[in-house]
């Protein structure tokens, strides 16, 4: 009986634990793109975006062209 109780609370423990790290995930995604649009607008090159805001290259080069129009 006890490894029940045991067994249903770390499955709740484990579904928590999955919807915060979705969470954060989804936040941090968000949070790059928001450093990568703030750094288009200052002018920065595609590269520099890029390795600052953790995107691949091609990426920062949309995110460059987009800030031109």
């Amino acid at each position: 009986d006890m490894d029940w109780r045991h067994g249903a609370a770390l499955d709740r423990i484990t579904a928590t634990t999955d919807n915060l790290q979705s969470d954060l995930e989804w936040l941090t995604g968000e949070r790059m793109i928001e450093q990568a649009i703030q750094l288009a607008r200052r002018g920065e090159e595609p590269e520099t975006i890029a390795a600052e805001a953790g995107l691949d290259l091609d990426e920062a080069r949309a995110l460059a062209r987009l800030r031109r129009h």
